[in-house]
């Protein structure tokens, strides 16, 4: 992380930064979510 940032950010510090390191790289995270059931239509 940054020189500036403190050991421990806070919720809302941590996730400007990795917003910020997104944009900066152009990168898209994507959500990761868990199935319950798999089945035919």
């Amino acid at each position: 992380m940054l020189e500036d940032f403190p050991e421990y950010p806070s919720k809302k510090q941590f996730i400007n930064y990795l917003v910020n390191y997104a944009n900066k790289f152009e990168i898209s995270p994507q959500r990761v979510c868990m199935m319950k059931s798999l089945g035919n239509t």
